[in-house]
């Protein structure tokens, strides 16, 4: 009598543990859904923001010339397609000469 009385306990017990286990269960999340189809996606994202100059780069050119104008200043915003600086190219006197030359040749 006394093991059956033990059995008893025992079960109860194991069906508390299975009820709270059940009751602390997460639960399902809804979700949306829906059939896959093949196409083009096309996400357009708009915003602004500043940029910092992380790295600085020396531009250089195969000819002498002079920075004639820099319309920035450091913090200015810039799209595609601004002019950053004008250079002016310097005279080159075997330039000069030889396009010369070609002038009075043709």
């Amino acid at each position: 009598m006394k093991w059956m009385r033990r059995g008893v306990l025992v079960l109860l017990a194991l069906l508390v543990f299975a009820a709270l286990a059940y009751a602390f269960m997460p639960k399902p999340v809804r979700v949306e859904t829906a059939r896959v189809a093949r196409g083009s996606l096309s996400v357009t994202i708009d915003a602004q923001g500043r940029t910092r100059v992380r790295d600085r780069f020396t531009v250089a050119a195969p000819l002498a010339c002079f920075v004639q104008r820099i319309s920035l200043r450091a913090g200015d915003s810039v799209k595609a397609g601004d002019v950053l600086a004008e250079v002016r190219a310097q005279d080159a006197p075997m330039l000069d000469t030889r396009a010369r030359a070609q002038l009075q040749a043709a």
